[in-house]
């Protein structure tokens, strides 16, 4: 099928770890890909790594998410649109400006923008698990399903002093605002969300040359369990999923009838980064010098809150890959980057 009659895909936020890999699993299904990007050397990149993809995917500049219109011109044509772009800052200068305005307006923006034209069957917005978890009421042992919120509001997010934590809201805040903006504008798409936990596994990001430059949860990792004494431990940070499944999970909730007005959960199963550390010490020995000594005793997971992503099996028909293929597909990549270009 040519480029001229294939179905077209928005994908916002079309560079980076999962941006990347979601670009390419729409074209991969058979879509033509449409990405946002906000400079050109993010679309010259795209082209240079994969150059048989030229006629297949194009590019459009939308620099600023939360600008009036934003997405406007980038809408026209499409039948479906997975939104991923939001701001990642953990040390905003300014919660409000840098990281709540331009996450709820950008997705709010697209679906204003979407809804200004005809053919656009289904919209999927990229959350997180973060959007589900409560600071408040945190638990081990809590279920966490498509019921559950994180209920920081805006006000009490925009005072804030920890950076984590605003874009955690950030995330909520922006989904629950595509709801709303859903429940009172009723557009003839359809609306699915999914949210993925800690994302790791191999990176196609065409701007990936070292350690340096490793961003988002790939890059995250590699800085809590490569060249450190010890792996990092975060309480919240309890299950992990493939970017392989993110980005399938996205074709899948905007072409199955299943998906639409539903909230996923993307989660591949239990992590920790001393699991990781364990795994990657006995996958890689030859890199021992690099990674944290970790016992099996200190490697097991502890007791937290379960998750259940029942339905993103189900409905999307996902088999999610499994945290030892996982590590071993992130490690020998993170492994063999280069520390600097």
């Amino acid at each position: 099928m040519s480029s001229s009659t294939k179905q077209i895909a928005l994908v916002s936020g079309a560079s980076g770890f999962v941006g990347t890999e979601t670009v390419l699993s729409f074209a991969s299904a058979g879509f033509h890909v449409r990405g946002t990007v906000r400079k050109p050397a993010q679309a010259d990149q795209f082209y240079a790594k994969f150059p048989q993809l030229k006629d297949d995917v194009e590019f459009v500049f939308v620099e600023e998410l939360g600008k009036e219109g934003a997405f406007d011109e980038a809408v026209k044509g499409v039948s479906v649109i997975a939104h991923t772009a939001s701001p990642v800052s953990f040390n905003p200068k300014d919660n409000e400006k840098d990281v709540l305005i331009p996450a709820i307006e950008g997705t709010v923006g697209i679906l204003k923008s979407a809804g200004k034209v005809s053919g656009i069957k289904a919209v999927v917005i990229t959350s997180s698990i973060m959007a589900y978890i409560d600071d408040k009421k945190y638990e081990p042992g809590h279920v966490l399903d498509s019921k559950d919120w994180n209920t920081t509001t805006y006000e009490e997010a925009a005072a804030l002093d920890d950076g984590r934590k605003v874009y955690r809201a950030s995330k909520a805040l922006a989904e629950r605002a595509a709801w709303d903006w859903v429940e009172a504008n009723k557009p003839s798409f359809t609306l699915t969300t999914v949210a993925p936990t800690w994302i790791l596994g191999y990176s196609k990001d065409p701007s990936l040359k070292s350690l340096a430059s490793a961003r988002s949860s790939f890059g995250l990792t590699a800085q809590q369990v490569i060249d450190v004494p010890k792996p990092f431990y975060n309480p919240l940070l309890s299950s992990y999923v493939n970017v392989r499944d993110v980005a399938e999970a996205h074709v899948k909730a905007v072409t199955s009838p299943a998906a639409a007005g539903k909230r996923y959960l993307l989660i591949g199963g239990r992590y920790s980064m001393e699991r990781n550390a364990y795994l990657l010490a006995q996958y890689f020995p030859e890199h021992k010098e690099r990674i944290p000594l970790v016992t099996e005793e200190e490697a097991e997971f502890r007791p937290t809150l379960t998750v259940d992503s029942e339905s993103a099996r189900k409905d999307l028909g996902l088999n999610f890959v499994s945290l030892e293929d996982t590590i071993k597909e992130w490690g020998a990549q993170v492994l063999a980057l280069p520390k600097t270009e």
